[in-house]
């Protein structure tokens, strides 16, 4: 595709080429404790469940912006590749 200005834009065929994160070590190490959690249950678990375990072992607070913050980590983490999304479960949606 050729932009206004007639320089050629690369069109990707997916929406993950090239996408470029740097976590904060904060984040990394909230990741590895997801991933723990995560890889101790036998079967895979929902993003709330998930929330809620992080909860109740005292490793974030309970409250919204941390939920968010949370879905926001798992999201960019997917993205780059840095998390198995077969441990994750949505009831709510149909694949």
């Amino acid at each position: 595709m050729t932009t206004a200005l007639g320089a050629t834009r690369f069109e990707s065929t997916s929406r993950y080429d090239g996408y470029a994160w740097k976590p904060t070590p904060q984040s990394l190490s909230l990741l590895s404790r997801a991933r723990q959690i995560l890889g101790s249950s036998p079967r895979p678990m929902t993003v709330r469940q998930l929330y809620y375990r992080l909860v109740a072992a005292l490793v974030i607070p309970n409250n919204v912006r941390s939920y968010q913050n949370l879905v926001g980590l798992l999201t960019k983490a997917r993205k780059a590749d840095l998390l198995d999304t077969s441990k994750f479960v949505d009831r709510t949606r149909a694949i």
